[in-house]
Parts: structure tokens; sequence; C-alpha cells
């Protein structure tokens, strides 16, 4: 008896665990992507290697990505951003039987072999019945249905007419709430990228028709990437082989695209002729270790996204670089850039007296020697051009001190590129000495005073001293700026006529006292300029000093990142940071952000558009303080839909245009114009009224 009631409850224990069939699993998950179980209607967060059952909906947040695939067949399932699905079925002894009812979205469907009626996919407008195939469906419940056919056949049905049709392979079928079902025409092109993707459209040249019954001249070469747009595959640099495919628009000439393929990237191996110059540098002896060029590019164009490893780029230098070659141009835009030695050049060490000081990263010598390389004198100009790595041993180099440097010898300029430079004598009338001191103010114009001057070395009394250090581009700081407090010591050589001393080399620690953390809020007067900018109307959140004793300089550390807002004038900015001789040394920047709502009143135009109705809903500022218009840039993230009179928009802002008080937008979303009626009632002599009604 006992062993029966242990039967029992067993099996009310299983058949509790499996009231609802396993219909699939989830095999990835990118973002934000939840679930909403049908036992118990509550949302949660999807994971990686949930199970799935009956009537489960699925839900993809903006950056959201889920893959799904059904315990049968492995049919799968791909949901992109802002998708909506609800996933049912019954399992069979042949396998399960699908149904997704799809609310919107974008959708990609890799299907096994089903038998008729057993993996359907309905969505508001439309209803798919599968058997075996790849295909994208994208759904936007107020105008209807896109179905691209990568394989097999889909029957189509338009559930507003009731219109049916097989759709086969490599076609882009429109099913529209109004009842339509159009064939889209279709076009494969490649060509080489003119523009990188913006405004979610680019451009190709070069432009080859593969496939579509269209002539050349009725493409413009512009390729639009909208939201609804299935598009796979990497960034899309200036001058990549693109190769397109997607639906021809015959009005705009436009193409929009449903696949877009980059062409394997151009791999080289060359010797640096040319140090890096205006974001270029030249190559020479260029071996191709990848892809196809039929003339080896002789410049590279150095990109944003380049991402260099090693040391700085100079001549000599042997370069490994990924790209992409413009064969019009003959430059490879580079995507990346190795340097590996410093090779297949001539390598000298050369002495001589220095003729000029340092100016613009260059000097000259005479009375050359070569010490080291394969060289005649009379082959050298005497030119040394250095670089912010070169390494100075000993003092400044100034007029009448002898040198050796050691470099790479460039042929068509006869000049050396310093690798590195000692100064090995000095003048006889100059004393070296060595001192110590407080720092009394921070370098301005390449120089600073110190207090309580000991002298540690050299032939002078400190009374002799004027305090006054000259910092010269060679001089090597170790440590620390020099900042007020700093204690310091210099190497250098001294001036009797002027008392100040010229530094060869400096050491400098941080001041001793403390510094004081302060939280200030004010808007800014000036853009980031020289990793600092200005601010006015201060205000101290926290820390115990007075808005008084702040002079308004914000100075920014080199890794500073300030995320989607520029400091520019105008914004308002919160710094958190150390007060250190009145300025502020940044530590965390917030920029305040500003987004408004209101309805346009005139139509986009010179990147600008007018609104009225205007709601603030985030950002401390009086709506008497804008003027209404928005002016969008180059950068303005928003998909490019006319901003028609009457469209309802939200712009958001990082900063107010001063003096005009125009908003600067950074995002600019738009919803649908809203219908407006204006009324005019006129008047005749005789004194009847008639009244006008213009809808817009």
């Amino acid at each position: 008896m006992v062993k029966a009631i242990k039967l029992l409850g067993l099996l009310a224990i299983l058949s509790a665990g499996f009231s609802a069939d396993k219909l699939a699993v989830t095999t990835k998950k990118q973002g934000q992507v939840d679930i909403t179980r049908a036992e118990t209607e509550k949302k949660a967060e999807l994971k990686k290697g949930a199970l799935l059952y009956d009537q489960d909906r699925i839900n993809t947040g903006k950056d959201g990505l889920a893959l799904i695939l059904f315990l049968d067949d492995k049919s799968q399932l791909k949901l992109k951003g802002d998708t909506e699905i609800i996933i049912s079925g019954s399992r069979s002894s042949s396998g399960i039987s699908k149904r997704i009812r799809m609310e919107q979205g974008v959708l990609k469907a890799s299907i096994a072999t089903q038998r008729r009626g057993e993996f359907i996919i309905t969505t508001p407008t439309s209803v798919a019945s599968v058997k075996g195939t790849e295909f994208w469906i994208i759904s936007i419940p107020d105008s209807g249905d896109v179905i691209i056919s990568n394989s097999g056949t889909i029957e189509l049905v338009n559930t507003v007419t009731g219109e049916v049709i097989i759709v086969p392979a490599g076609v882009i079928v429109e099913s529209t709430a109004d009842g339509e079902i159009n064939i889209l025409e279709t076009i494969k092109i490649s060509g080489d990228a003119t523009s990188e993707v913006s405004g979610d459209q680019f451009s190709l040249q070069n432009i080859q028709l593969i496939e579509g019954d269209v002539e050349l001249s009725s493409i413009s070469g512009s390729i639009t990437v909208t939201s609804s747009t299935v598009f796979e595959g990497g960034t899309i640099n200036l001058g990549v082989q693109v190769t397109t495919r997607g639906a021809f628009d015959s009005q705009s000439g436009n193409t929009i695209a449903t696949l877009v393929e980059v062409a394997t990237p151009l791999q080289i191996e060359a010797v640096v002729t040319s140090a890096v110059s205006s974001g270029q540098f030249g190559i020479g002896e260029v071996s191709v270790v990848q892809g196809e060029a039929q003339t080896p590019p002789g410049m590279v164009g150095i990109t944003d996204n380049t991402v260099t490893e090693g040391d700085e780029i100079k001549v000599g230098a042997t370069v490994m670089v990924t790209g992409y070659h413009n064969e019009e141009t003959g430059v490879l835009n580079a995507t990346n850039i190795v340097v590996t030695a410093v090779a297949q050049a001539t390598v000298v060490t050369i002495s001589g007296t220095a003729l000029s000081g340092i100016a613009n990263n260059q000097f000259s010598v005479s009375e050359i020697s070569v010490i080291e390389g394969d060289l005649e004198p009379a082959d050298l100009s005497g030119t040394i051009i250095t670089s912010s790595n070169t390494e100075f041993a000993g003092a400044t180099v100034d007029s009448g001190l002898s040198v050796i440097v050691t470099g790479v010898y460039d042929d068509s300029s006869q000049a050396v590129f310093a690798l590195s430079v000692g100064a090995v004598q000095i003048d006889a009338d100059q004393i070296i000495v060595t001192v110590s001191g407080t720092a009394q103010s921070v370098i301005t114009n390449n120089q600073f005073s110190i207090s309580d001057i000991t002298v540690i070395d050299g032939n002078v009394e400190a009374t002799n001293l004027s305090g006054t250090i000259i910092v010269t581009d060679s001089t090597l700081t170790d440590e620390c700026a020099v900042e007020v407090g700093a204690n310091v010591a210099v190497i250098g050589t001294y001036n009797e006529s002027s008392q100040d001393i010229t530094a060869a080399m400096l050491e400098a620690c941080p001041p001793e006292e403390e510094l004081i953390s302060v939280i200030i809020y004010g808007m800014v007067q000036s853009g980031v300029l020289n990793n600092q900018f200005m601010l006015i109307d201060l205000m101290v959140i926290e820390g115990d000093v007075d808005a008084g004793n702040l002079s308004g300089i914000i100075i920014t550390p080199d890794d500073y990142a300030s995320g989607d807002c520029e400091i520019l004038p105008g914004a308002k900015v919160t710094v958190e940071g150390v007060l250190t001789n009145q300025d502020v040394l940044a530590s965390l920047i917030i920029v305040e952000m500003i987004i408004v709502e209101g309805t346009v009143s005139t139509a986009f135009g010179n990147n600008q558009f007018e609104l009225n109705d205007i709601s603030v809903i985030l950002g401390e500022i009086d709506e008497a303080t804008l003027t209404g218009i928005v002016k969008t840039t180059d950068e303005t993230d928003f998909e490019q839909s006319d901003l028609v009179v009457g469209a309802v928009v939200v712009v958001e802002s990082c900063r107010l245009e001063e003096g005009t008080g125009n908003l600067i937008a950074t995002r600019v979303t738009a919803e649908e114009a809203v219908e407006r009626e204006l009324i005019f009632e006129l008047e005749n002599a005789q004194g009847e009224k008639k009244e006008i009604i213009i809808t817009f």
C-alpha cells in the first residue's frame, strides 16, 4: 500500500512538471531579451539555454538578439531588435507542429523540410506557410510585411484580401495592410564605397550590375540601410569593395539593401618612405600578403578607427598594413597597422656641431662625421628631424653644442630621422648647475619660478640665481607636471646676465599639501582646448571651498572620454575633481542633457527646422530660453525620414547655441505628422462671410 502511494505521488509530480510541451531552446542571447511564460504571465529576462514551451512570449529590446532552436528538427529562428513573437506548437510522433505569432519586428527563419502546414508564421497582415527554406520577414503592424526569400518556397496569404502567392527563392515580396501583394524588383550591384555609413545610407562608385533587369544609368549608387533592412556584415569604410543585393527604387535610383557583402581587405608588407603627415604616409617595396591589387598603393591613409600597434611610424620602419585599396586615388585606407621593425634603410650615427636650435622638430649640424653607417658625409644634408619619442641624453640642443645623432637616413631629403640625440658638449662660458627648490608658479611660456633655492652642484652662489627655470622641448620630465608647491630638482646651464637656468633635466614631485576634492556645476564658456576649458556661473556642490576661490579652469586628463555629449560652449556640466591653484583637475565630467518635445512648424531644410508648442522633458532650462530653432549636424542620430510640418519630434541635445537659444541636436526622434486645420474667414463688400478650411 505504501509503495502504491509513493508511485501515485511520483506520477503527480511528473504530470505537473510536464504539463506543457517543450518546443525549443534558446541557444544565443544578446542585449535585452525578455520572456513571458504562459503559465505565470510574469515577464523575466530570457537566459541562454532556457527551454521554451507552448504560448511563451519573447520580446527583444532595441539592441536585443535571440536565437531559438526547435528540439525536433533543429529549425532555427533569429530575432533581431524590437521584435515580439508568441511561440506555440504541439508534439506528435512525427515531430512538432510549429506556429509563430509575430506581433512586430525582424525575424530570420532557417527551416528544415516540413510537411504541409507544420510550420506557419502569422503577422497582423499575413500568413506564411513554410516547408523547407531560409527567409527574412520584416513586420510593421500599421503598414504590412516584407518577405525576403533566400532559398526554398513560401506560401504567403494576405489576410486582408485573401490573396495568395508562392514566393520563390531570391524574390522580395511586400504584403501591405491595404491588402496588396507586390513583387519588388531586385538587383545585385558591386562597387567601391565612396562614403562611410552615415544617415542610414552610403554611396558606391565604379558600379557594376551583376543581377537585375535595370540599366546601370538608372542606379544612383546610393545604398539605403533602414532599421527594417536585414544588414549583416562588418563596418563599411571608405574605399571598401561592396556587393549589395536588394530592392531597387526606380524613383530615387537607390537600392534598399537586404544583403551587403564586404570584400576581403588588402594586406601588404612594406617599408615606410615618409613619416606620418596629415593622416597619411608613403610606402615603397610593397609585398602583397592578402588580396589582389593590380597597382600596389604608394600611400597609406590613416583613418580614425585605425589600430596602430607598436612604435611610432617612422621612415625605414617595416609595416604590415590591412585596409581597402582605392584604385582611383591609389591610397590604401588602413583599418589596421602593425609596425614590425626598422629595416631595409640605412641606419647611421653621426656627430657634428649644432647650427640651430630645435625648431619645428628639426635642426642642422655642421662638420659632420659619420661614425657608423655606409654613407659619406657629403651625402648628408645636415638636417636632423626629431620625433616626440626621441630620447635626448644631456643638455638642450642649442646652437654651438656638439651632438651625436643615431637615426635612419632618408635618400630623398638627405635628412636623418633621429632615434636618439646626445648633446655632449656645452660652451665654455656656460656654467652647469644643479639646484633644488619649491615651485612658485606652474609652467607658463615654457618657464616657471622656484623659491628656497639650494645649489647642489655648480660654481655659483644661490644669491646669484633669479629662480626662473626655462624649460625646452627636449627637457625630460620624468615624473609629474610642475605645479605650485611642487618640489623640483633641476640640472641645466646658468646664464649670468639673466640669472636664469635653462633646464636639461627636470624632476618634479607633487606638492606636499593635501588637495581639496570638489564637485562644481557651471556652464561651459569655451570648448575643450589643450585638455582644458572654462566655466561660468560656478556653484560648488561639494567640497570646503567658496566658488569665489575657483578660477573656472577645468583641466581634463588625456584619456578623458566625454561620451555622447561633447563639451562645447553653452553646455552645462558637473565636474568632480581636486582643486589645485584655483583650477580643478577633473576626474569625472557629466554633461547635462536637454530633451524637448514639440511640433514641427517648418519643414527640414539647411540642417535646421523650427518647433512650436515646446515642452522641456529633461534639463533645468526655461522654455522661454529656447528659440524653437533646432539645428542638426551630420553626426545627428535619427532615422532620416522627412520632417514634415505637423510632425511631433523629440529632440535630445547637450547644449544651447550661445547667444541665440538654438538647440544643437544630437538625436531627433520623429513621430507621424498630426493632421491640422487652418480656418480663414472672408467677408465681401456686401458683408457676406465665408469660411475656408485648409487641412494639412
